[in-house]
């Protein structure tokens, strides 16, 4: 049998330890409003994409076939947020909002990119059908 105050005690130093261990990082940080590509040649790119939180962040992969995947995170819930250029009631900055929302539409009009509402269950059905890698 566990016991499920020592249990608590170890995730709780567990915890900490992560907390300790990431204060010692010298963490880069990107500003909001500025895309950051992370290898300098366009592999990996974090984009920011501000207004379901003033830090939100999305990911733009260049795939092995030249293609790109965008993946929304927060910003986007539903392709119809994009489509329509709405967000969810709870987003904290309309404007930032907006404009992110603008850019994963912009994103999306390329021939050679598709982007994933990674919370949209029809995204996941188009882009990993029967649970396959789109890669």
């Amino acid at each position: 049998m566990v016991d499920s105050d020592a249990s608590i005690v170890t995730l709780a130093n567990l915890g900490q330890h992560d907390l300790d261990a990431a204060s010692r990082i010298d963490w880069l940080e990107v500003p909001r409003g500025y895309d950051h590509d992370v290898f300098g040649d366009g592999s990996v790119t974090i984009l920011s994409l501000p207004g379901h939180t003033l830090g939100t962040l999305g990911l733009q992969v260049r795939l092995p076939d030249g293609k790109q995947i965008v993946l929304s995170s927060d910003a986007a819930h539903l392709r119809s947020n994009i489509d329509q250029t709405t967000g969810m009631p709870l987003d904290v900055s309309n404007p930032d909002k907006e404009n992110g929302l603008r850019k994963l539409k912009l994103l999306a009009s390329r021939p050679d990119t598709t982007v994933w509402v990674n919370h949209d269950p029809d995204d996941w059905k188009l882009n990993r059908p029967n649970g396959r890698q789109i890669a």
